[in-house]
């Protein structure tokens, strides 16, 4: 049974409803009996097939047509005086009658992020534009509805995170003086690391894989800071930079060099500079877990050049490590066994006596220094605290 009441009162006011009982109907059937009982046209294309079972109750006809087709993963839209029935899919022939387009841009999220963490099932109905950070969506009203829905529940500030470094060059002695020592000698892969033992009184510390954990941060700081001051350490960078959660960091502190090379043939050769970066790379991704907990994807890469070649090009000595690691808001990472070696010649001898030819030599000796120094990367991730958040406390 279907009823059309267009009386006065709320159920005229929404229009016809239908009161029927449909079981094993087929669509098609269902759709025109709606269609002849309430006067309205009613008109699927040649995708509509499927049976339904369904009871409607003084329902209103558009509440009715969605329970009807949607099961199917059919769409309908009013065009004049008509309802037109039809598959949402980008290959129907209604697609371009069934949809409309809508413009929506994140608050939070890139179109590119919306794109990944949404279900693959919108992918069909949208266009990015990274540009403008904008998604361009072209689907029925009911799939622009749920969409909206769905990135209500993702598009939200993202936790940021302030990044510190102290990059500190320091001898054997001084790195003993702090009591770190890099005693456990390990290999991934191609790359070699230490694990830290630090146990200065009033510190505590903790293994955690291949690098040094230090939960209280700040008597560190402070004895790298009185060893620089005594000439014994030398603090060659102390960036900071801030990145949100899940967001690459970078921290680049390079020595730029260029140097001179031949090139072309014998008869006709030229010259060209070519230019080489030295120094310290890190990158850093955090991401934020529960209990102010962040896990901190690092790479870092050190780098020098000590010397040329026999054909003039420079020759640099690369260290690089890459690993995960979990740390709580706040705690030091600790990055060591970045170690260097350079070696030079002292001559020592009497004044005056020393400089004599030939016989000079007997009053004075030359020996070779080797020096070794260790450059040790602190890294401190601090979650920042949003002017929201901050209201709430």
């Amino acid at each position: 049974m279907v009823s059309a009441d267009t009386g006065d009162g709320d159920v005229g006011d929404q229009g016809p409803t239908v009161t029927n009982v449909f079981y094993e109907t087929d669509i098609r059937q269902a759709l025109a009996d709606i269609a002849a009982l309430t006067g309205i046209s009613i008109v699927p294309d040649a995708f509509v097939s499927g049976y339904v079972t369904v009871e409607f109750q003084d329902t209103p006809l558009e509440a009715a047509l969605e329970r009807l087709v949607t099961p199917l993963g059919f769409s309908f839209r009013k065009i004049q005086d008509y309802y037109l029935v039809g598959s949402p899919s980008a290959d129907s022939p209604s697609f371009a009658l069934l949809t409309v387009t809508k413009t929506i841009r994140p608050r939070y999220l890139t179109c590119q992020e919306v794109k990944t963490l949404l279900p693959a099932i919108y992918n069909q109905y949208l266009s990015l534009d990274s540009k403008a950070n904008a998604l361009t969506i072209t689907a029925p009203s009911s799939i622009i509805h749920k969409f909206e829905e769905d990135l209500a529940g993702i598009d939200r500030p993202r936790t940021q995170i302030m990044i510190e470094a102290m990059v500190v060059e320091m001898s054997s002695e001084a790195r003993r003086s702090l009591g770190i020592d890099w005693s456990w000698l390990g290999r991934e892969g191609t790359s070699t690391y230490r694990i830290a033992k630090f146990r200065p009184s009033g510190i505590d510390s903790s293994f955690v894989g291949e690098f040094l954990k230090v939960k209280n941060a700040f008597d560190l700081q402070v004895a790298l800071r009185a060893l620089a001051a005594r000439g014994q350490a030398k603090i060659r960078a102390n960036p900071r930079v801030a990145t949100i959660d899940g967001h690459e960091a970078e921290i680049r502190i390079a020595k730029e060099a260029y140097f001179s090379l031949v090139q072309g043939s014998v008869n006709f050769p030229y010259f060209s500079l070519e230019k080489i970066a030295t120094g310290i790379t890190l990158k850093i991704t955090p991401h934020v877990g529960e209990s102010s907990e962040i896990i901190t994807d690092i790479f870092a890469e050190v780098s020098d050049a000590v010397g040329t070649a026999l054909n003039q090009l420079p020759v640099t000595n690369v260290r690089t490590v890459n690993t995960r690691i979990s740390v709580m808001n706040g705690e030091t990472i600790g990055i060591g066994g970045l170690v260097s070696e350079s070696q030079h010649e002292e001559t020592n001898r009497i004044p005056f006596l020393g400089g004599i030819p030939i016989l000079g030599a007997l009053f004075g000796h030359t020996e070779t220094v080797r020096e070794e120094s260790e450059i040790v990367i602190l890294i401190i991730p601090h979650i920042l605290i949003s002017p929201m958040e901050v209201g709430m406390l």
